[in-house]
């Protein structure tokens, strides 16, 4: 409990430093790289929707190669998806927020994962 109340807190401190150093780049052309220390664990951030590399890549790729499919979860807005996306550029995302996508999964499950072409990522189920 304490490990996920931690990692939460260091996606917001993320979070925030982003948008701080996004504001500030707007002002003024940002040349160096701001540093942000949390949680022993140092973060490198230039400027707004660059990939900051996670500890969390190599067992991932440990898994994709072990099991069928993985299941992803965290707080919002921490870069979830994004995450998948950069490791696994060349999957197919089906985002669930589309109501047309929920009602074909809901009208035949089965059916619709038959549909689905690998590898792929399910967002917001």
């Amino acid at each position: 409990m304490t490990r996920l109340l931690e990692q939460r807190a260091a996606a917001r401190a993320i979070r925030r430093a982003a948008e701080r150093v996004s504001a500030e780049s707007s002002a003024r052309s940002l040349t160096a790289s701001r540093r942000l220390e949390v949680s022993n664990t140092r973060y490198s951030i230039t400027q707004r929707g660059q990939y900051l590399s996670r500890e969390l890549e190599a067992p991932q790729a440990d898994a994709a190669n072990s099991y069928p499919a993985i299941v992803l979860t965290g707080p919002r807005r921490a870069g979830k998806t994004w995450f998948l996306k950069h490791l696994y550029s060349r999957a197919h995302c089906h985002l669930f927020k589309d109501p047309n996508m929920v009602a074909r999964f809901r009208h035949d499950p089965q059916g619709f994962l038959d549909g689905v072409r690998l590898p792929a990522i399910l967002d917001e189920i």
